[in-house]
C-alpha cells in the first residue's frame, strides 16, 4: 500500500474511528455510516445499516478488510481494502 496517497481513505478512517484507538469495530462503522451519509456514499454502503441485507453486506466487507482476523480493522487494513476496491471498480 503506497503511503500518503491523497485518496481520502485515511481521512474517512479517522472520521469513523470515534475513540481514536486506530482500529474500527463493526459498531463504529455502523454508527459512522449513520451519522455520515457522505462516507456511506463514498464507500458504496447504505447509511442506515439494519438487520438483513445491508448488515450482511457490511459484515462481509468487514471480514474481508480484517486481514489479520482480530475482529478489528486497522487503518492500514481499511486503506488497503478501499484502494483495492477502488482499483477493481476502475
Amino acid at each position: 500500500v503506497p503511503p500518503n496517497t491523497n485518496d481520502g481513505y485515511e481521512d474517512i478512517f479517522d472520521r469513523l474511528d470515534k475513540n481514536h484507538d486506530g482500529k474500527l469495530t463493526p459498531r463504529e462503522i455502523v454508527i459512522g455510516l449513520r451519522k455520515n451519509p457522505d462516507i456511506a456514499a463514498d464507500l458504496g454502503l447504505d447509511s442506515h445499516v439494519s438487520e438483513g441485507a445491508s448488515r450482511d453486506s457490511l459484515m462481509a466487507m468487514f471480514i474481508a478488510m480484517d486481514i489479520d482476523q482480530d475482529d478489528e480493522v486497522s487503518k492500514r487494513e481499511f486503506v488497503h481494502f478501499e484502494r483495492k476496491i477502488h482499483e477493481q471498480r476502475g
